[in-house]
């Protein structure tokens, strides 16, 4: 999960840091994580720079890779 924020910090635009320090992330299931960032302004931010969904798709291969390497490894 720490990879995710990674991604989404990278792509979130800094002028005073609160926006990319803001970032949380919450399990909600075995497989299924979420974002959330409570600064006021973050809502539009990411309406006009689509930080989350941008970094989705290489979140979710990270995360293909993570799984297939533990099943690989408890299969050998």
């Amino acid at each position: 999960m720490s990879y995710a924020k990674g991604l989404v910090q990278a792509v979130t635009p800094v002028r005073t840091g609160n926006l990319r320090r803001g970032w949380e992330t919450r399990h909600e299931g075995w497989d299924t994580f979420s974002f959330n960032n409570p600064v006021i302004y973050a809502p539009y931010v990411e309406k006009r720079l689509g930080m989350v969904s941008r970094s989705q798709q290489q979140i979710q291969r990270h995360l293909g890779n993570q799984l297939g390497q533990h099943i690989e490894q408890e299969l050998n």
